[in-house]
């Protein structure tokens, strides 16, 4: 029996994560997810990849929206759900998006704390980021994420790897929207439609994975696992996969960890 045993939003790219019980969907993904993001002076987009010192940043919920946190100064600021005002062009890998961008007192925060330049940007409903059109079934549409608007990884396919590695890695090193318990390693790479409680979910194409599973996220360092170990038998075309992302079906309700997780129809596997 396969059920649902996390749920994760990053509600600023590259950021920690926010453990959740239950999550509204929305066809950008998981409310809150994402929909904030850095960027240099220029508008492009900062990520871990580049400054792996992001992952140290903590962010809760609170009343009315967020608290950062950055331990290294022991500072923290408020941060609303949603901020209002006029768009500016912001490029996010090939796409160039209106976003919003937030008042000085965010972006001198984060420029000090990061000993560099950047604004904090916001995904307004107004934008719209269209999916990749690879694989765009429409009128599919994707947050700040890097390509799409959620994430699966089964808990077996970490247990594997981490049997096969020196030293065991905790989850959060793949940054996953959904973790599903039970079922065999490495399963959602078979996984075309999927049902989650009375939801639908449609699974795309396997994640492509970065150097950012490599930066340990509770201090910023970074490694060569688990890439190198990845390399061996989850490479394809010189791209190494683990997860698989997905795009929401019908029924645009809410996910809960408990939820029965079952797949209604299977792709092949790359591997």
């Amino acid at each position: 029996m396969r059920k649902i045993s996390e749920l994760h939003i990053y509600p600023i790219k590259g950021l920690k994560g926010i453990s959740l019980q239950k999550s509204e969907l929305t066809p950008l993904g998981l409310k809150y997810d994402r929909r904030y993001m850095l960027v240099q002076t220029n508008g492009t987009f900062i990520s871990q990849r580049e400054v792996p010192q992001l992952a140290l940043i903590n962010i809760q919920f609170s009343s009315r929206g967020f608290v950062l946190f950055d331990p290294k100064s022991n500072t923290n600021i408020a941060l609303p759900f949603e901020i209002f005002g006029s768009t500016r062009k912001v490029k996010i890998w090939e796409d160039m998006v209106d976003a919003i961008e937030a008042e000085s007192p965010y972006s001198e925060w984060f420029s000090t704390i990061l000993n560099m330049e950047c604004r904090l940007v916001y995904l307004p409903n107004s934008s719209s980021r269209l999916l990749d059109p690879k694989y765009n079934r429409g009128e599919d549409l994707v947050s700040f994420a890097d390509g799409f608007p959620f994430l699966l990884i089964g808990q077996s396919s970490l247990d594997y790897l981490n049997q096969i590695l020196s030293e065991p890695i905790p989850m959060n090193r793949f940054r996953p929207n959904i973790v599903f318990s039970g079922g065999a390693a490495f399963e959602e790479d078979t996984f075309l439609e999927i049902s989650v409680g009375s939801n639908r979910f449609f699974a795309l194409k396997p994640c492509a994975r970065c150097s950012v599973p490599t930066i340990n996220q509770q201090n910023g360092t970074k490694g060569v696992e688990p890439t190198k170990t990845l390399a061996t038998f989850r490479q394809k075309d010189n791209k190494i996969y683990f997860g698989e992302n997905l795009v929401l079906g019908s029924n645009q309700t809410q996910i809960s960890v408990g939820d029965l997780l079952d797949p209604i129809t299977f792709k092949p596997s790359l591997f």
